[in-house]
């Protein structure tokens, strides 16, 4: 039996990118039943589920992480130190 979720909030990429795994079935043993949002973003969450593509891309996910890493690394050092992966 699948365990049944929904999702309270769909403003962030989290979200997003747990229903992206969830919609291409990498856990199998969970549905969305629900979700939570504006209506704007309920329909881009719904095309999201039922297509399966994704509002953002893995870079474009990962680019602020990589963002922040350099600073955190910058300041710590005292140094510029350059984005990495951009």
């Amino acid at each position: 039996m699948k365990k049944k979720i929904a999702i309270l909030g769909i403003e962030n990429t989290h979200a997003w990118g747990f229903a992206q795994l969830i919609s291409e079935g990498k856990f199998p043993d969970l549905e969305i039943v629900g979700v939570y949002g504006t209506e704007r973003e309920l329909k881009e969450f719904d095309a999201l589920l039922r297509t399966g593509k994704p509002r953002q891309t893995l870079e474009d996910l990962t680019k602020p992480v990589f963002v922040i890493d350099a600073t955190i690394k910058s300041y710590e050092s005292g140094k510029t130190v350059e984005i990495g992966a951009l």
